[in-house]
């Protein structure tokens, strides 16, 4: 099925479908590498489009943001840090912006801006309204994002607030699965 969009160039809806069937897939280890491996080779694609696409359009920040998240899925971090550096949060998409700058400050062990960038997609995520199908996506990622800020106080060694952060996941999560596995 996900094979599909790829097939007919429509690599980075192919990605999204890839990234729904490892999160399907629970503990199946095996399915998630395959997955994974064909999600990089898909990314590899996008990369290729999305640079070709910003020599002409420098100023487009949700093809910037695309494109580091290629490179941070295809764990070329270097790259993906700087264009991420390079976003204007003021022109980008407030969900986008906050999700992929926690996980950059995570690659560099930042981690007051984890918990800033975590706090401010929590905020954002709370005041979406739920207006079209992908802002009620988002919104179901509520538990997911105090899942993460649950795993950066525990990797912090602030238990308390993991355990605090772990119970709001849990009380938000639409897959409680995830959360418990974290």
């Amino acid at each position: 099925y996900a094979n599909i969009p790829a097939d007919t160039n429509r690599h980075e809806e192919g990605i999204r479908q890839l990234n729904e069937l490892m999160r399907a897939a629970g503990g199946d280890s095996q399915q998630i590498y395959n997955l994974d491996q064909t999600r990089k080779k898909w990314n590899e694609n996008v990369i290729e489009q999305k640079i070709r696409w910003l020599e002409e359009h420098p100023d487009d920040e949700e093809a910037k943001s695309d494109l580091a998240w290629c490179y941070l899925e295809n764990n070329i971090n270097d790259k993906a840090i700087e264009l991420a550096n390079s976003i204007d949060p003021e022109k980008s998409d407030k969900f986008n912006y906050y999700n992929l700058m926690s996980n950059i400050a995570f690659i560099t062990e930042d981690y007051d801006k984890v918990q800033s960038n975590l706090d401010s997609l929590i905020e954002v995520i709370k005041g979406l309204p739920e207006d079209s199908e992908e802002n009620i996506k988002r919104k179901k990622r509520l538990g997911e994002m105090y899942g993460r800020k649950g795993y950066y106080y525990y990797h912090v060694k602030k238990l308390d607030e993991a355990m605090a952060a772990y119970e709001e996941a849990l009380a938000n999560a639409s897959d409680k699965s995830d959360i418990l596995t974290q």
